[in-house]
């Protein structure tokens, strides 16, 4: 259980400096392999958000449109949603 929590832990931090010193689509790519790992990584919301802090720029009808975080919330939904199918599927 202990070496779950800094495993997960440990992801985080690699994708929070993904965030900050590679491109966003390595960090896109990281962030949905560990929605794949995991059965539920919330911690994309915060990653979504803190990318929006960082470099979010205004959009013509939304001036403070949280695009990543929006973004974050439906790759979490989707995951879950492909995840509960594929249990389907598989008789699981």
């Amino acid at each position: 259980m202990k070496n779950n929590i800094f495993f997960r832990l440990g992801i985080f931090v690699g994708l929070l400096l993904s965030l900050l010193l590679l491109p966003w689509w390595v960090t896109l790519i990281l962030s949905c392999a560990a929605l794949v790992r995991f059965s539920s990584y919330y911690e994309i919301i915060f990653l979504g958000f803190v990318f929006d802090c960082l470099y979010a720029t205004p959009l013509f009808f939304f001036p403070h449109f949280p695009s990543a975080t929006v973004l974050t919330f439906f790759l979490l939904a989707f995951s879950f949603f492909i995840k509960k199918y594929l249990r389907m599927e598989a008789g699981v």
